[in-house]
C-alpha cells in the first residue's frame, strides 16, 4: 500500500517537474517595411530585433519594401540568447522572386515557405542558400530557451493590415505554442475552450483577409491558460477626397486612379493643395516619388495618412505609415491645366482648401471684401508679390478674386495665387454695381465689364481705361446742330470719357488685360447745355434727363434709376432734340411720346401712332414710344401713361 502510493507520489513528481521544465517559445517577427538594416546593397548586410540576428552575404534588407538575398547568398539566422533553441522560421514573400528561392539547409525541413527544426540537433542559428534572388516581406523566428512555467500561449500584437498595391487584402498572424502544450483557438469571436477551437501542438502561422479577432487559450496537463485575444483589423482604403472627409481621422490608405482626375493645383514647400474629381485637401508635409510636387502634377497611386483640421482647413497629415514610394506625381501629358472653380461668397465652406474665383467683392481698406452676407478676407498668405500680379485692391474696389480658400478658425479667408495665367485679383466695371475709380493711376491691370450689349443695338459707355479698339461703332459727342446732338465716329474709347456704342456681336462679361485704371471721375461733354454725361454709379435721372434707346432715339428714363455709364440731359422746356452720328439721324428722334413731332405730347400723338400701327403711315416724330425698337401696341400703353401720369 505505501508502495503504490509512493509510485503515485513520484508520478505527481515528475508532472510538476515537466510542467516546470517546459521551454517558453519566443516569436519575433521582422517586417521588411519597419524593420530596416542598412539602405543599401552590400556584402554582408544584417538587420537585427529582439536578439534575433538576419544576416545575408549579398542582399539589401532596408529599402522598405521586401528583403532582398541576392542569387548565391547565404541567410544566416542566428539567436543571441544563451541555451536559446530555433523551433520554427517562417518566410513571407510575394510573386516576384519568391521565398521558395531559398534552399533547404542540411538541418530540419523546408517547404518552401516554413522551416521546422530537427530535435536531433539543435541549435541556436540556422543558414540557409538563396538559389536565385528571393525576397521576403516578413520573417517570423521562433525559438524557446527560458523555462516555461504556464501553457499560455502568445499570438501576434493586434495590427491593421491593408491590401498590397492592388492585390486582395492578405495578412499573417502567429499564434505560439509553448511546449507541451495544446492550444486551441476560434476565429469567429467565441470563446476557446478545451472542447471548443482548432487545436493545435506547434506554432502556427494564419492568413486572414478581413478584420478577425483571434482568441486561443493553451491545455498543457492539468493546467488551463487564461484566454488571450488580438484583434487585426484591416484598413480603411478611400478613393476620393470626399470619402476621404468622411473618416474622422482614423488613420486610411488613399488611392487615386488616373480616372480620379488627382492635380495640384497649388504647392509650397511643406504644402500641396490638390483636387479631384470630387473636393480639394491640403496635403501636409507628404512626400511622394518626387521631391517637390508643382503645380498641374497629376497624382495617382497608393499613401497613407489622416485627416485633420487644422483650425478649419481640412489637411491630410502622416502617419507613422506613411511612405510616398507608392504616390506617383507626373507633369500633365494630355490633361488641360487646372482653372479656379467659379462660386458664389456664400458657397466658400464647401469649397474649402480649393482654387476658387468670386465674383463682385466690395473691398474695404483692411482687406475684407463684402457680398451679400458674406465676408471673404484676401490674406496674402503665400506672399505673392506685384511680379505676380499682386497688389492689395484700394479701398471701395469692386474685384473678382482668385485663390486657395483658406479657413482659419471663423475667418473665411482666399490667399491669392498666379497660375496658369489667372490673376488674383480682377477689377469689375458692372451695370448692377457701382465702379469707383481709385485715388492714382493702377498700371497693368485686369478688368471685367460685366455688361450686356446686344449686337446692332446703341447703347452707352464710359469706362475707367483706354480702350485701342471696340468690336463695333464708336461715336463721340462732338456738337449741337439744331435739334441734333452730333457724334462723330472714332476707333479708340479714352478713359472717363462718355461714348454712344453699337456691338457687332453679343458681348457680356468681356475682360481686358493689361489696362491702367484711371484715376478721377467720369465726363460730362457740354455743348449749348445739351450734356453727355458719364457716369460709374447708377444715376438717378432728373425729370428732363434723357437715356438712350436701343434705336439710339432719346427717351425718358424706364427706370427711376438708370444702369451705369452716360446719359444726356437738355435745358428745361426743351421741346425736341435728336442724336444723329456722322449726320445721319438715330431712330425716330424726338422726346418720348412726341410721336407726331410737334415738340408737345397730346392726344394728337395718339393718333398718329395708331396711324403708324393701322395703315404704317411713318410719323414725324417718334412711333417707339417705350423705346424697346420696335412700335407695337406696348408702345400705346406707354404713350397712355405719359399723358395721364406725365
Amino acid at each position: 500500500m505505501v508502495k503504490n502510493k509512493l509510485l503515485q507520489l513520484l508520478v505527481v513528481v515528475a508532472t510538476i517537474m515537466t510542467s516546470v521544465g517546459a521551454a517558453a517559445q519566443t516569436t519575433v517577427i521582422f517586417d521588411a517595411t519597419t524593420d530596416k538594416g542598412p539602405a543599401e546593397a552590400g556584402r554582408p548586410v544584417s538587420v537585427e530585433k529582439d536578439g534575433v540576428t538576419i544576416e545575408c552575404s549579398y542582399g539589401l534588407l532596408g529599402d522598405g519594401v521586401a528583403y532582398r538575398f541576392y542569387k548565391g547568398s547565404t541567410i544566416t539566422i542566428t539567436v543571441s540568447e544563451e541555451n536559446a533553441v530555433l523551433d520554427q522560421i517562417v518566410f513571407t514573400g510575394g510573386s516576384s522572386n519568391p521565398v521558395s528561392n531559398i534552399t533547404d539547409p542540411s538541418s530540419g525541413t523546408y517547404d518552401g515557405s516554413t522551416w521546422t527544426a530537427s530535435a536531433a540537433s539543435p541549435s541556436n542559428t540556422v543558414t540557409f542558400t538563396a538559389s536565385v534572388q528571393a525576397r521576403a516581406s516578413q520573417v517570423a523566428v521562433t525559438y524557446h530557451g527560458a523555462v516555461a512555467d504556464d501553457p499560455t500561449p502568445s499570438l501576434t500584437p493586434a495590427f491593421t493590415f491593408w491590401p498590397e498595391m492592388d492585390a486582395a487584402p492578405s495578412a499573417s498572424v502567429t499564434i505560439t505554442v509553448p511546449v507541451a502544450t495544446t492550444v486551441y483557438y476560434t476565429t469567429d469571436g467565441s470563446t476557446p475552450s478545451a472542447t471548443h477551437g482548432t487545436a493545435i501542438t506547434a506554432t502556427t502561422t494564419l492568413n486572414i483577409t478581413a478584420t478577425t479577432t483571434v482568441s486561443a487559450i493553451g491545455v498543457s496537463g492539468d493546467d488551463t491558460s487564461s484566454v488571450v485575444s488580438a484583434t487585426y483589423t484591416l484598413g480603411t482604403t478611400v478613393n476620393s477626397i470626399a470619402e476621404l472627409k468622411q473618416t474622422n481621422g482614423e488613420e486610411v490608405r488613399l488611392y487615386w486612379s488616373d480616372e480620379a482626375n488627382a492635380r495640384v493645383l497649388y504647392a509650397t514647400d511643406n504644402q500641396a493643395f490638390v483636387r479631384d474629381n470630387t473636393g480639394a485637401i491640403c496635403m501636409y508635409a507628404l512626400q511622394t516619388n518626387k521631391t517637390k510636387l508643382n503645380a498641374n502634377d497629376h497624382l495617382a497611386g497608393w499613401i497613407f495618412g489622416k485627416l485633420s483640421d487644422y483650425n478649419g482647413l481640412p489637411e491630410f497629415v502622416s502617419t507613422n505609415r506613411t511612405n510616398g514610394y507608392q504616390l506617383l506625381a507626373a507633369a500633365p501629358v494630355t490633361e488641360e491645366e487646372p482653372q479656379p472653380r467659379l462660386i458664389d461668397a456664400a458657397q466658400f465652406d464647401d469649397y474649402v482648401a480649393d482654387w476658387v474665383t468670386i465674383h463682385d467683392l466690395r473691398m474695404n481698406a483692411e482687406g475684407v471684401g463684402t457680398h451679400g452676407d458674406s465676408q471673404i478676407t484676401l490674406y496674402n498668405r503665400f506672399h505673392v508679390g506685384e511680379e505676380q500680379y499682386y497688389v492689395q485692391p484700394y479701398e471701395n474696389a469692386l474685384v473678382d478674386v482668385s485663390g486657395i480658400a483658406i479657413a482659419y478658425n471663423d475667418k473665411r479667408q482666399v490667399a491669392p495665387i498666379y497660375q496658369n495665367e489667372v490673376r488674383p485679383v480682377v477689377y469689375v466695371v458692372s451695370e448692377n454695381e457701382d465702379f469707383y475709380a481709385p485715388t492714382a493711376d493702377l498700371a497693368d491691370a485686369v478688368v471685367r465689364l460685366h455688361r450686356t450689349l446686344t449686337a446692332g443695338e446703341w447703347g452707352t459707355i464710359t469706362l475707367p481705361f483706354r480702350l485701342e479698339s471696340f468690336d463695333g461703332q464708336v461715336a463721340e459727342y462732338t456738337a449741337l446742330n439744331g435739334d441734333d446732338m452730333a457724334f462723330v465716329s472714332v476707333d479708340a474709347i479714352e478713359a472717363r470719357t462718355p461714348y454712344l456704342v453699337k456691338a457687332n456681336t453679343d458681348m457680356s462679361d468681356a475682360t481686358f488685360t493689361g489696362v491702367t485704371l484711371v484715376a478721377g471721375e467720369p465726363l460730362a461733354i457740354d455743348k449749348s447745355n445739351f450734356v453727355f454725361k458719364g457716369t460709374y454709379v447708377s444715376a438717378v435721372l432728373a425729370q428732363d434727363d434723357l437715356a438712350v434707346a436701343a434705336n439710339g432715339s432719346l427717351v425718358k428714363a424706364q427706370e427711376a434709376v438708370m444702369p451705369t455709364f452716360a446719359y444726356v440731359t437738355v435745358p428745361s422746356g426743351t421741346s425736341k432734340v435728336y442724336i444723329s452720328v456722322d449726320g445721319t439721324r438715330l431712330g425716330g428722334g424726338g422726346l418720348q411720346g412726341d410721336v407726331n413731332g410737334d415738340g408737345v405730347v397730346s392726344g394728337a400723338d395718339v393718333t398718329a401712332l395708331y396711324n403708324k400701327l393701322l395703315d404704317n403711315i411713318e410719323p414725324a416724330g417718334n412711333a417707339d414710344v417705350n423705346g424697346d425698337g420696335v412700335v407695337s401696341g406696348a408702345d400705346v400703353t406707354a404713350l397712355y401713361n405719359i399723358l395721364l401720369n406725365n
